[in-house]
């Protein structure tokens, strides 16, 4: 005989799924409280703000509890429920499952048996779940709507894949929290740092306000690149519910040690606001008392970039802050740089919101323009000297040598006599390899001392012991390599390098790789007009522009630099709109017509060998030693 089931009214079936969807969100709520997931805002499916119980906030074992006996709640209501309408709810619950895009691969522990033990509820199979949550208190009823839209068999598969690990140990589990809890959110997010430093950062910030949005109380934190930072309640408490912002002493010491090794973090040195504060480079540029600091990523710094706000003399202000370590034979870069319009000086959230805008702008295509886009129009000069361009003279040593004077003939008589002069000078000597002291992209420029007049050569630098440049010959633009440019008279060595790119990396390298295959100005140098200084500010900035061409060079006749003018009117940029420079200058380039475009290709993957590779030359890495740390 079969046993005849008992029929549902509509009412019992819309209230029992109701009280499904509730346990659901409760679900949620735990696993946001619990810090398991930093997307968990995007991940999750019930989207409302039902549960406001505050106990809960910052307190995952109170979480863990309600939502227990939630799930012991909803397990008392199916009891006597008929199998086909506990296989629908298992189906959604599935769904939901897999809307989530929980799987094995990031699903701690902890919550597989919850998963688990969910799913055996709509089984009736966990009694001994159920019995083991009967100690559990009595929750507030949540009223939710919603339902979940996922494919069923994939759902399906999911789960097994998530929980097949615990399902053998899982009559062992006890759902009541446990003591080591703590230790096991910490070793979610420890693993979740380990496999994405990207994302997080070590930082002191603000996590209490007051009225006035000024800083009450500032903690050290550990902080997801999706948090978010000015998120307060009324009270001015910073909201740490479903936010990827972790206090530092929910750690303990190895906790916070092993952090700091995969952030490459020096333990003495994680401290953004108080090193600024000490570097002479930027104490004396940023006085008064520190507000905010925000260090951040971009396409061209792995978080060696600030956005910085001061209190000083009764106003709020803004900097950028950028940093380069040493590395090898290129020196140390520490540069601040004052903003100073696009907010009210006299409100901190105006300051703070330009500070973000600033964030995304030196992200984008022509990270300078965040910094003087908004200047108008201005002196060339003023553009290609510091801070916006940093001069640094390449280290070299000096090493004596002898030489021999042409043998000089005089009469005696009948006779002539030789004599043989010995003379002895220095010459410089730098190191062999100019990767060593050089990135891509930098501008090189030397003085050249073999030719009678001495004048300085200047080039791009791409890397690999190869430049891009034109010179007298008229040719135009050629790639070639690095004694091509030196040329065998080696002065001085400048290095001439941009701390914020003017333009995309990959942009610049394929409008050089153009120029050199178009031969950019082929018959039109000219030592006034288009020469080799000419080209490369052109090149890597857009402004047309020759400092050498204004001056007379060193040793040269103003009757032989009259004559070497040609047309007796030096061009002189008196001021420019950057941003109206930079786009010209990148669309002539790339509409140079080149005799074949995979030529351009192939000359391209020589350069950089492999993109990542050549553009890791450039980016500034993420290191131990960051003084802005």
């Amino acid at each position: 005989m079969f046993k005849k089931q008992k029929q549902m009214t509509t009412y019992e079936k819309t209230t029992i799924h109701s009280h499904f969807l509730q346990t659901i969100d409760w679900l949620e709520k735990y696993i946001e409280v619990a810090g398991y997931y930093s997307d968990w805002e995007s991940r999750k499916q019930v989207h409302n703000d039902n549960i406001r119980q505050r106990d809960i906030v910052s307190n995952p074992k109170k979480a863990e509890e309600l939502f227990s006996h939630q799930l012991l709640a909803l397990s008392t209501n199916l009891e006597d429920t008929p199998p086909f309408f506990r296989e629908e709810l298992k189906q959604e619950f599935y769904k939901w499952l897999s809307a989530t895009r929980i799987d094995i691969n990031n699903c701690p522990e902890r919550l597989k048996h919850f998963l688990f033990g969910f799913s055996e509820t709509l089984k009736e199979r966990e009694r001994n779940f159920v019995q083991k949550a009967r100690e559990l208190k009595i929750c507030e009823e949540v009223e939710i709507k919603g339902r979940f839209i996922h494919n069923t068999e994939q759902s399906e598969v999911i789960f097994q894949r998530v929980t097949s690990t615990v399902s053998a140990s899982h009559d062992s589990f006890s759902f009541s929290p446990q003591q080591g809890w703590q230790q096991q959110i910490n070793f979610q997010i420890i693993q979740d740092v380990k496999q994405n430093p990207q994302n997080w950062r070590i930082d002191e910030i603000a996590t209490e306000i007051d009225n006035f949005g000024r800083t009450k109380k500032q903690e050290f934190v550990l902080i997801h690149q999706n948090a978010r930072e000015n998120d307060f309640d009324p009270e001015g408490n910073l909201n740490f519910n479903n936010n990827p912002i972790y206090r530092a002493n929910q750690f303990n010491q190895a906790e916070i040690n092993e952090i700091n090794k995969f952030l490459n973090i020096n333990s003495q040195q994680n401290h953004l606001a108080s090193l600024i504060k000490q570097r002479k480079e930027t104490k004396d540029k940023i006085p008064g008392d520190i507000e905010e600091i925000v260090r951040f990523k971009t396409w061209w710094s792995n978080y060696n970039v600030a956005t910085v706000i001061n209190y000083h003399e009764g106003c709020y202000n803004v900097f950028v802050v950028v940093y380069e370590p040493a590395h090898k034979g290129i020196s140390e870069i520490l540069e601040t740089f004052e903003i100073s319009s696009g907010y009210d000086k006299n409100s901190l959230e105006s300051a703070k919101n330009r500070a973000s805008n600033l964030r995304i702008e030196l992200n984008g295509e022509n990270p300078i323009l965040a910094i003087i886009g908004s200047y108008g129009n201005i002196s060339p000069s003023s553009i290609l000297s510091e801070p916006y361009v940093m001069r640094r003279e390449i280290p070299c040593r000096m090493e004596s040598y002898t030489y021999v004077e042409s043998p000089i003939s005089y009469p005696s008589g009948d006779y002539y006599y030789q004599y043989s002069y010995e003379t002895k000078a220095e010459k410089r000597i730098y190191p062999s390899n100019p990767d060593e002291y050089l990135k891509p992209l930098d501008i090189v420029k030397v003085m050249n001392i073999k030719k009678a007049v001495n004048y300085f050569h200047f080039a791009i630098y791409l890397g690999k012991g190869k430049v891009c440049h034109i010179t007298s010959d008229n040719q135009g633009a050629k790639i070639e390599s690095w004694s091509d440019f030196l040329d065998g008279g080696v002065g001085e060595l400048y290095r001439y390098h941009l701390p914020i790119p003017f333009k995309k990396w990959d942009d610049t390298l394929r409008q050089i790789v153009k120029a050199s295959e178009s031969h950019y100005k082929r018959g039109k140098y000219n030592l006034c007009n288009d020469n080799c200084e000419h080209y490369v500010w052109e090149q890597i900035t857009g402004i047309d522009y020759s400092e050498q061409a204004i001056e007379r060079p060193q040793g040269a006749s103003f009757a032989d630099w009259w004559e070497r003018r040609g047309d007796r009117n030096v061009r002189y940029l008196t001021s420019v709109n950057l941003q109206s420079m930079i786009r010209n200058g990148s669309r002539k380039f790339d509409n140079l017509k080149s005799s074949d475009d995979y030529q351009v290709r192939d000359k391209i993957k020589e350069i950089e060998g492999s993109e990542s590779e050549w553009q890791a030359k450039i980016e500034v890495p993420y290191k131990s030693d960051c003084r802005i740390m």
